[in-house]
């Protein structure tokens, strides 16, 4: 099933507010100081290796997750900065954060937030049913939109977006009845991430929506500390910010 992650929002200009001509926007090193720590996702999660440290994502004006899409012009690919966090029965939260512009990060949560009334059923590609179901977060100081996939499997998806500024916020839970989820119901947890993530993000956004000063001999590029990951954790599942 190809899923055509996009949005529907038309705002005049995608870069927003407007940058010096020094100015360039924030990079992955920048990007990373906006992600979530260990110290700052719910207890009982740790930081969760497998996940590439950076990917892209295709940012689109219109659209949502349902299948019968039209389909889009090819949108702004964009880098994301990935971190992902696993609990001990096996549920593990992706968290990405990148710097599309002010209209690319509304648009992303708009889709999100649209699709369980456009297409609440979809059909995979193997005849199987998934439903989309809206997600209520609490008011947190920034557009968000949020969704629980579920299949006919033992896997929930919970997935949300956050935009402020010219920032964009992603997070995918991935929940397996199957490794023992089932005795407990992550949602509450997911919600925790998203508001952190999003607390971060807001306090974060006037530092970087005028961009990133070009670097130079005096003035190095920021880098961004990582806590170190834990060694034993099985293999990731394959966190996707777009569709497969």
């Amino acid at each position: 099933m190809r899923r055509i992650i996009a949005a529907a929002a038309v705002v005049a200009s995608v870069a927003g507010g407007g940058t010096a001509a020094s100015a360039e926007p924030p990079g992955p090193a920048e990007l990373k100081q906006v992600l979530l720590t260990e110290a700052e996702v719910p207890a009982g999660y740790a930081l969760f290796t497998g996940v590439p440290e950076e990917n892209s994502l295709s940012y689109h004006l219109v659209g949502t997750f349902c299948d019968d899409d039209p389909e889009v012009s090819e949108g702004q690919e964009t880098a994301v900065v990935q971190r992902a966090f696993r609990e001990a029965d096996g549920t593990v939260v992706g968290t990405g954060v990148a710097g599309p512009g002010r209209d690319l990060a509304l648009a992303y949560v708009t889709a999100i937030a649209d699709t369980p009334t456009a297409c609440p059923e979809v059909e995979d590609e193997d005849g199987g049913v998934q439903t989309f179901t809206r997600l209520d977060l609490p008011d947190l100081g920034a557009a968000t939109g949020a969704a629980l996939l579920r299949g006919e499997g033992t896997t929930r998806v919970r997935i949300a977006a956050v935009a402020a500024g010219d920032l964009s916020a992603i997070f995918i839970q991935h929940e397996d009845d199957a490794q023992g989820a089932e005795d407990t119901d992550d949602t509450e947890d997911f919600v925790a991430f998203v508001a952190a993530g999003a607390r971060k993000l807001t306090a974060d956004t006037p530092k970087l929506a005028a961009g990133t000063p070009k670097p130079t001999a005096d003035a190095p590029k920021p880098t961004a500390d990582a806590p170190e990951p834990a060694t034993d954790a099985p293999e990731a599942p394959e966190l996707q910010f777009s569709a497969a």
